[in-house]
């Protein structure tokens, strides 16, 4: 896998950052913590091929949904990696922030 990607994640609060490629696996395996059957090397793959140069923090949640769901017919289970990252990204409307690809 190349990692020459290039993309800035806009904070809620404004704030631009640049993708950390290596806090998205993290996230990405403690999403995938516990769930069967799923390579989380294939989520991040197509995550990556579906980044914007621009994106919001809440955009990076919907790519990582879009990639999971596109592997259901894989093996169902990763519905349930879709399911935990959606709970992920409704959190900050609970808890009033996002913590960037906390874990």
């Amino acid at each position: 896998m190349k990692n020459n990607y290039s993309c800035n994640i806009e904070l809620l609060d404004g704030k631009k950052e640049k993708l950390d490629i290596d806090k998205l696996k993290k996230l990405i395996l403690s999403i995938s913590k516990n769930i069967d059957n799923i390579d989380p090397k294939l989520i991040l793959e197509d995550c990556l091929n579906n980044l914007f140069k621009e994106m919001k923090i809440r955009d990076l949640y919907e790519v990582l949904i879009i990639s999971s769901k596109s592997l259901i017919e894989k093996d169902p289970n990763y519905s349930v990696f879709a399911a935990k990252v959606l709970i992920k990204q409704l959190l900050p409307f609970r808890f009033g922030q996002y913590v960037y690809l906390s874990t």
